[in-house]
């Protein structure tokens, strides 16, 4: 058996494109709670098997060979603009094995040599296709919504050719007929936001400036962890399109301002609340303080809010914000 290549895990760059696994993709609460509960078993064991194989050769700490290597590749010409500082010439961006790498780097840090294995692919879309094969198979299989939300994605960015036997492969997990309407939905928003022949990164920023100049005055866009519109606002966006009625999603807009109004009013009655028993002083104190964290946050993050999150995991944070609404977390939004 030959020797597996080892590079510094620093020299590895997660992109949260090429992660299936999607935060909000949980069907319900029940089994999302029970996803997490697992996830974190495999987490925890995966630590304790890496704190047992690690060891410090001469050229430094590094893992052995019992946890199987991390699948990488060279950075693809088509790598989003917002990866391309943390670019060297010994990077190399990872394809498979994101829960090896967290715990690897929640164990020792970025300093340990771990083994790789190197893929070949010419861009992010191929890229993207290879972890969903290579995600098909681990110890945490991926989620009914998480194949879905990464399958739509590959057929917005037209990443699943004509005449291959796609719809087979995910037959498992969705009938021919939904299948299909993701494909015609695809198309549609293909075709309207003129992603043809676009890198990624364009193609991602196109279609999500159609969507809002589409709807976004009748309908409020859902995006995935990754910035993509869920499948739900495309078929929203094909509808308003197609049939030309908005009053319906007029209708549902204002409901959803008027409770967002309402849970900031609570919010506020919550606080004053809780704040009482202080003096004026001491609630300005506690007020300026949540005022500062929130400019930092706000500061923290991109240009576009609806981005936050995702942005936030290519830095390597777990926290998900902007989670949409639990009518949003439903199997048929992906």
């Amino acid at each position: 058996m030959p020797r597996l290549k080892k590079i510094l895990l620093s020299n590895i760059l997660p992109l949260e494109e090429l992660n299936p696994r999607d935060p909000r993709a949980a069907p319900s609460k029940a089994k999302g709670d029970a996803l997490v509960k697992l996830n974190e078993e495999l987490r925890e064991t995966l630590i304790y098997e890496a704190k047992q194989d690690a060891s410090e050769p001469a050229q430094g700490l590094a893992m052995g060979n019992n946890i199987p290597p991390l699948v990488v590749c060279k950075p693809p010409v088509d790598l989003p603009e917002h990866y391309r500082s943390d670019i060297t010439s010994e990077t190399y961006v990872l394809v498979d094995g994101y829960q090896r790498y967290e715990a690897i780097r929640d164990a020792f840090g970025l300093g340990i040599r771990v083994s790789i294995k190197i893929v070949e692919t010419p861009s992010l879309v191929a890229l993207m296709r290879e972890a969903m094969e290579l995600n098909s198979r681990p110890q945490m299989p991926l989620t009914k919504g998480e194949k879905l939300s990464h399958v739509f994605r590959l057929l917005l960015l037209d990443g699943i050719e004509d005449g291959t036997a796609w719809r087979k492969q995910f037959e498992g997990i969705a009938s021919r007929s939904t299948l299909s309407e993701y494909k015609k939905l695809a198309t549609f928003a293909r075709d309207a936001a003129n992603l043809h022949d676009l890198p990624f990164d364009e193609a991602r920023e196109a279609l999500r400036e159609a969507v809002r100049e589409g709807i976004g005055e009748y309908v409020t866009p859902r995006f995935d962890s990754k910035g993509f519109p869920t499948k739900s606002t495309i078929s929203a966006w094909r509808e308003v399109v197609e049939t030309g009625e908005v009053s319906k999603w007029w209708a549902i807009k204002q409901a959803e301002r008027e409770k967002s109004e309402a849970k900031k009013r609570e919010a506020a009655r919550s606080l004053s609340a809780m704040l009482a028993e202080f003096a004026p002083g001491e609630r300005l104190e506690v007020l300026r303080r949540l005022e500062a964290e929130a400019k930092e946050e706000q500061r923290d993050a991109p240009r576009d809010a609806e981005l936050s999150a995702l942005t936030r995991d290519l830095k390597g944070s777990s926290s998900i914000s902007q989670v949409p609404p639990l009518a949003d977390l439903e199997d048929e939004d992906f």
